[in-house]
Order: structure tokens, then sequence, then C-alpha cells
């Protein structure tokens, strides 16, 4: 007698119910057309749900129970191109907002170093002030290097145009 298992196609269906996108695998005779999909990228709620949930950190067992999913579907689905992209494009979205979050709260820190600097409690001022100095270089660096760069890349684009290679 042939297990659930064997009689799937490889990359098989769900084994919770769940359709899976065309890119994932899916039961046989139970494709749609490729760019379905809750998200116009051929993936469902679910898959989008489940991408998210590991984008942002969390293992598999937990991503499958938060989306309603079972791991052997979710492992299945990690298996496939589009779901790992799609989990590598969230990954960058969720770390852009992060470095986004962080830069806006720059200044504040920065507001609140200059404060401590001027503490009356001279271990306070002092580990302050060890912040600032350790901190300064490695923001010059990241400045002069991010133009050098931009230089670069400036004078790479005048070449392209002039015709040279």
């Amino acid at each position: 007698m042939a297990t659930q298992d064997s009689q799937r196609q490889p990359g098989g269906g769900a084994d919770d119910g769940e359709e899976v996108a065309p890119e994932v695998g899916r039961r046989q005779g139970t494709q749609r057309p490729s760019g379905g999909g809750a998200d116009g990228r051929g993936l469902t709620a679910r898959q989008e749900a489940a991408a998210l949930a590991l984008a942002a950190g969390r293992e598999v067992k937990a991503a499958a129970q938060a989306c309603g999913v079972g791991e052997r579907t979710l492992h299945r689905w990690r298996e496939a191109a589009a779901f790992r992209s799609r989990v590598q494009d969230l990954r960058t979205e969720l770390f852009g907002l992060a470095v986004g979050r962080l830069c806006e709260l720059t200044g504040k820190a920065a507001d609140r170093l200059g404060q401590l600097v001027d503490s009356k409690t001279e271990t306070v001022a002092l580990g302050a002030a060890k912040a600032i100095l350790e901190a300064a270089p490695r923001l010059r660096e990241s400045v002069d290097l991010a133009a050098q760069v931009a230089d670069l890349e400036r004078r790479l684009a005048e070449r392209r145009q002039g015709g040279q290679p």
C-alpha cells in the first residue's frame, strides 16, 4: 500500500489542504496560471504570510503555526525559488525599515550624548565622551568612503557616455 507522501508529485501539494502556487508546487492537475495568487507574484496569502514570518526571523515551526500550515508544507515552499526570493525581498524590506528607524533615532542619540557630556557625574560624562570619540572616526570614514564610491560611480558613468569601456 502506497503512503500519502509517495502518491504526491515531486515538490507536491500541501499536507494541510493549503494550495501552493505553481512555482512552489501543487497537487497534480490543479495548477493555476503563473502570476496568480494574492500578491500577484504567484504566492497565496498563506505563503505570503509564511514568507513574512520567515523574513522576520521566525523558526520554521513557529512560522508554520502562525500561518496555519504544516511544517512539511513550509519546508516544501522553502525549496521553491519563487518563495525563497520573496522571503529575501521581504527580509531586505524589513532591514531597510529598521535602518530608516535607526537613522531617525541617530539625531536623538547624538543630542542625548551631547547632554551627557555635560553631566555633573564624572563617570557619565566620561562615558559619553568616550562614545563620541570612538564613533566619530568611524562615521568620518563612512562618509569619506561613500564620497569615494559616488565619485567612482560618476567617473564610470562619464566613461560609458563617452564611449569608453
